[in-house]
């Protein structure tokens, strides 16, 4: 616990009388609410303040965190599902996408290719005699 309030950036007796709930306002709220994402508070928190902690207290919150990721780990593999179905149908939809540009400048192309021989001999045939 002392390490978490660590973290948290505040005393262990705030965060004592937070959890028996003798204190509570708008900051702490929203500090419990950013732990209650274990994975977030981690890489979030603890991560980029891990020098206020010795080697000890970094690695038993260490441990408790990697715990609370494997417990919430369902909630968190539904949400993940859902952006990566999400992420799918936009890969796909892109890829349609583009093959159907490049079917497009492929044919532009070949429509370009033959007007260009339509043309040069249109004009072989057209041409006044004289310039020849």
């Amino acid at each position: 616990m002392r390490s978490f309030a660590k973290v948290l950036g505040i005393g262990y007796s705030t965060l004592s009388k937070i959890e028996n709930g003798a204190l509570q306002s708008n900051e702490h709220d929203a500090l419990l609410r950013l732990a209650s994402d274990p994975y977030s508070f981690y890489n979030n928190l603890v991560l980029p303040k891990s020098e206020l902690l010795t080697d000890k207290e970094l690695k038993e919150l260490s441990k408790v965190i990697e715990k609370l990721i494997v417990v919430s780990y369902k909630e968190h593999e539904i949400i993940a599902d859902n952006v990566l179905s999400k992420t799918n149908e936009m890969i796909t939809t892109i890829n349609i996408l583009n093959y159907d540009i490049k079917e497009s400048e492929k044919k532009f192309e070949k429509e370009d290719s033959e007007w260009q021989l339509e043309n040069s001999i249109l004009k072989k045939f057209i041409q006044p005699h004289w310039i020849q």
